[in-house]
């Protein structure tokens, strides 16, 4: 997953961190990799850089005038074995809702898990959505980063629920017996919901208990 994704040819990674699996789940053809001046690049990243030739530059992470790039709209990854998202995604399109990144997701479910946490703490985006078979293991994975709070939901009630209680910003959606139409209020409730904020008890609470990790 990136920033501009390849239609630009570039792929941005402002996360602290860059594995292969990272890259695996994320790359798709561009010819440049930017990443932060401080980022750490695993030595499988690496290899995946040089089997690809992927050209890799640093950069500082502020912008110009010295702020932090806002996040933008919300990603969507999704299990290519769930043939219905991609005309749940027309019909979305349709109604002029669009996510800033779509991905297929592949492999470990896991590390897919975390590489988009990550990428949603460091504000690369404002909301992730993960349409899997494991939505339970995604949000275990998810919440043990900070500034994400990972909810699985089943329902439009479920994700209205998890909005207004505490300002979910990753949700992992349980495809299993959902209709097509579910699919697709769903994700709508969460797209018009990008910029949710966690009710302030919660998130002192939050804060409280990331401080003691």
């Amino acid at each position: 997953m990136s920033a501009d994704g390849p239609h630009n040819g570039c792929l941005h990674w402002p996360a602290r961190v860059l594995t292969g699996s990272d890259l695996r789940v994320s790359w798709h053809g561009q010819r440049e990799l930017v990443v932060g001046e401080n980022t750490i690049i695993t030595p499988l990243a690496m290899d995946y850089v040089r089997a690809h030739n992927i050209r890799l530059t640093r950069q500082p992470t502020p912008t110009a005038n010295g702020t932090k790039r806002a996040a933008t709209g919300i990603a969507l990854a999704c299990d290519s074995r769930f043939s219905q998202m991609s005309a749940v995604l027309v019909a979305l399109k349709r109604e002029n809702i669009e996510f800033a990144q779509v991905a297929t997701l592949a492999g470990s479910i896991a590390e897919q898990a975390h590489s988009f946490a990550e990428q949603l703490a460091s504000e690369l985006f404002q909301a992730v959505a993960i349409v899997c078979d494991n939505a339970g293991l995604a949000c275990c994975i998810a919440n043990k980063v900070r500034r994400v709070r990972a909810v699985a939901v089943a329902s439009v009630n479920e994700v209205a629920k998890a909005l207004s209680s505490f300002g979910a910003n990753y949700f992992a959606l349980d495809v299993e017996g959902r209709t097509f139409f579910e699919l697709k209020q769903m994700l709508k409730t969460i797209a018009a919901a990008k910029n949710a904020n966690c009710p302030v008890p919660v998130q002192r609470l939050l804060e409280e208990i990331d401080a003691h990790r």
